[in-house]
């Protein structure tokens, strides 16, 4: 719809009484400097009484939780345990030839993934799963437990103006908000994350939390226990779902082009066949060096991002200047990637299209497409986990092309698609899978 609305209207489009939404790529500096304030569409609450690092409004505090928390989330962090998402990887691979290669049944990759996800993205975090992928089911209705409170969660970042004021009131905030110990809604994804936390403390081997408590020891500023409490549960109830929608993305879109499919495929082999790549499962580093399957994930995550809504900001004090408009200060701003992604100026005038060839032409282009792709943010608040979310979707990816033949079971409907509070979710992706017969290296 905002795609229509800037076609029919213009660059700035007011889409509520002080609510503007804007598609030109070149604004978004001047939109999202690093002195912006997020507005109240952001409204703390419906995730707990202490907002995570996505819901601090301020500036200034964004920063400074921020430096903690991408530390935890860095490259380096994260590569120092990607033997656990290895495992995960090789178990699922297996899972996959025993229930759905061997007996030619079609399996649905759009709950595989957010089970996956789940169970791999909590690993890393506490040293310890949940068990989605044991049990192939969504364990104590975790996974529903945040959709099923979506809409009222919506309601409050439509309406902050009535549920800010409201939820101040101790005991309206105690039936409203969530708490560890509900038995449904986010309270229940609390209760899991306080027993994951409880068992992380005594896990064998390093984890994500614990080198979140250790870099925060070194802080004048450290994170308290509740900030921590946070930013857990963020992570348990956005990243499997984000990547999921990545994955799935990306994975469709190329099987759905057999020229994009077949060229993947001999990059896979050719790189197989010159040992340049570990045997049964290809290490990240080695993965992020081949050039189409990264443009094939990059132009996934263009066309189809996995958070589509405008992601809006504050104007700073003394207003704003954007395309001979003035716009007052404390006027609520943003653009949406799903509209920024697709500027024929920027992206090419094949834009609507995927084809990741574009990520492969002319480096000066190249650079301004990575300017300004949207589908992480911008600048000093781009996603603090995009990291772990690339490292997931690239060893997943990969792993399923390189292992199977990837086809769609339904080609005439390949996936439901929807948006849940501005997650894109995808259901009911349906693949054939069959034994791919790559060339096998020795391990390196």
């Amino acid at each position: 719809m905002s795609l229509e609305l800037h076609k029919q209207y213009g660059p700035i489009v007011r889409v509520a009484p002080n609510f503007l939404s804007f598609s030109d790529p070149l604004m978004i500096p001047a939109v999202y400097h690093r002195n912006a304030d997020k507005d109240d569409f952001w409204t703390p609450g419906f995730l707990g009484e202490h907002p995570p690092l996505i819901q601090t409004l301020d500036h200034r505090k964004h920063v400074s939780k921020r430096k903690i928390i991408a530390s935890m989330l860095s490259t380096k962090s994260l590569l120092s345990l990607e033997s656990k998402v290895d495992e995960g990887i090789l178990s699922l691979r297996d899972t996959f030839r025993m229930q759905y290669v061997l007996p030619r049944l079609s399996s649905n990759l759009s709950n595989w993934t957010k089970w996956f996800l789940y169970d791999t993205t909590t690993t890393l975090i506490f040293g310890h799963k949940i068990g989605f992928t044991n049990e192939e089911r969504d364990v104590d209705g975790v996974l529903d437990a945040f959709r099923s409170r979506s809409w009222f969660f919506g309601l409050m970042a439509l309406f902050p103006y009535l549920f800010n004021p409201i939820i101040k009131f101790p005991v309206i905030k105690r039936f409203i908000l969530p708490h560890s110990g509900d038995k449904k809604g986010v309270g229940k994804i609390m209760t899991h994350r306080d027993r994951l936390t409880t068992g992380a403390k005594s896990a064998a081997g390093h984890n994500l939390l614990k080198l979140l408590n250790t870099h925060g020891a070194k802080r004048q500023d450290p994170l308290s226990e509740e900030d921590i409490n946070a930013e857990l549960l963020m992570l348990m109830i956005a990243a499997p779902d984000t990547t999921s929608a990545l994955i799935c993305s990306t994975i469709n879109n190329v099987i759905q082009h057999s020229a994009i499919h077949s060229r993947l495929n001999s990059e896979i082999t050719a790189a197989t066949a010159s040992e340049s790549l570990d045997f049964p499962i290809a290490s990240f580093a080695q993965i992020e060096r081949l050039p189409y399957f990264t443009a094939c994930v990059q132009e996934a995550a263009r066309l189809f991002p996995p958070i589509p809504v405008i992601i809006s900001r504050r104007v700073s004090p003394g207003g704003l200047c954007l395309n001979g408009h003035f716009i007052p200060e404390g006027t609520a701003i943003g653009a949406s990637a799903a509209v920024i992604n697709r500027d024929p100026h920027v992206f090419g005038v094949d834009a609507g299209v995927f084809r990741p060839e574009r990520w492969l032409e002319e480096p000066a282009k190249v650079a301004q497409m990575q300017r300004f792709m949207f589908s992480w943010g911008f600048g000093s608040r781009k996603c603090v986990a995009k990291h772990l979310a690339l490292l997931e979707t690239y060893k997943f990816c990969f792993q399923l092309f390189r292992d199977f033949e990837v086809t769609s079971a339904t080609p005439q409907k390949p996936w439901e698609k929807h948006e849940d509070f501005g997650f894109a979710i995808y259901d009911d992706q349906w693949l054939f899978l069959n034994e791919r017969r790559a060339v096998p290296t020795s391990s390196h």
